[in-house]
């Protein structure tokens, strides 16, 4: 558990960073260029997921060596676009219905789009993605631990990326 609070850390850090870059972009692209704020919205979360990437990679998840780079890159961006899909949903629901400013509502989204980035790329992305749950005894002992151990002794078992 340690080890992931660690990593959820390390993911906040790198996150904040990228939130701050999405921000600033954000508030360019709308107040300096006139960008709708959608379409803005949309550009800067794009050019964050890239700048995103590269920290995760180097700072936060341990690349898997069951899959390829591609593979890892293909899975890392479906996530992420997930999540830009997300992002621009709630900011048209927020500052498009409820009236809530872009600005703010854009920090709100940014919180909850933040859970399913981490959670997803855990999943789908991390080498160590159940490393904590397999420590512990009474989850390797469960019907779905005893599965997911069986799982991983089958050689190229269905699609690797989604293979727990």
């Amino acid at each position: 558990m340690k080890r992931l609070i660690r990593q959820f850390l390390r993911f906040s850090a790198v996150g904040v960073s990228a939130f701050a870059l999405d921000y600033v972009l954000l508030l360019v692209l709308v107040e300096r260029l006139g960008m709708q704020y959608l379409l803005a919205a949309t550009l800067s979360f794009t050019i964050s997921i890239v700048y995103s990437y590269f920290l995760s990679m180097r700072f936060v998840y341990t690349r898997r060596g069951d899959i390829s780079r591609t593979e890892e890159v293909i899975a890392f961006f479906v996530v992420s676009f997930i999540g830009l899909a997300l992002n621009d949903a709630l900011l048209y629901l927020f500052a498009g219905h409820i009236d809530i400013d872009y600005r703010i509502a854009k920090v709100i989204v940014g919180v909850i789009v933040s859970f399913w980035n981490f959670v997803s790329r855990k999943v789908f992305v991390d080498k160590d993605r159940f490393h904590d749950l397999e420590s512990d005894f009474a989850f390797r002992e469960s019907p779905m631990g005893k599965k997911l151990q069986e799982r991983d002794k089958e050689p190229g078992r269905g699609m690797r990326l989604l293979r727990w």
